[in-house]
């Protein structure tokens, strides 16, 4: 027989949450899981920048790329899709998607990984200190 609101709530200890979190990361982690990256977005007077974290993973299986407005960083992972198990088969896993500034040159974005970091840089285009300029107007 369940008990009643106040007895649950009585025996249900706060702290259980965060004591939990630490251990299922660790489960996790022991049987095969993935360490969630870190992303930090900033700007600087030259660029925009994202760094990623990259624990456990090859500069060879990360990719960055640019989807109509979007810069999507992502790592491939091994997997066999007969077993569901980690495999011959390469899919993306996404670490972070953004959409692109419209004042970042889309054509001239680098990205360098060293230290268990991916490094993305997005430089300004001319739009970064704004248009202004009279408009032809056609008379008929």
């Amino acid at each position: 027989m369940v008990g009643t609101i106040k007895e649950v709530k009585m025996k249900f200890n706060k702290d259980w949450l965060s004591e939990m979190s630490g251990t299922v990361d660790i489960m996790n982690t022991l049987h095969g899981g993935i360490v969630e990256s870190q992303v930090k977005f900033s700007k600087n007077e030259h660029n925009y920048k994202v760094e990623v974290t990259t624990p456990g993973i090859s500069a060879e299986n990360l990719g960055v790329e640019v989807a109509n407005k979007d810069l999507i960083v992502y790592h491939l992972l091994d997997f066999d899709q007969e077993s569901g198990q980690y495999g011959t088969n390469k899919i993306p896993h996404v670490l972070t998607s953004l959409v692109i500034p419209r004042d970042a040159d889309y054509k001239n974005i680098t990205a360098n990984h060293r230290d268990g970091k991916l490094e993305v840089l997005l430089p300004f285009n001319e739009l970064k200190d704004g248009y202004s300029g009279a408009i032809n107007i056609e008379r008929s």
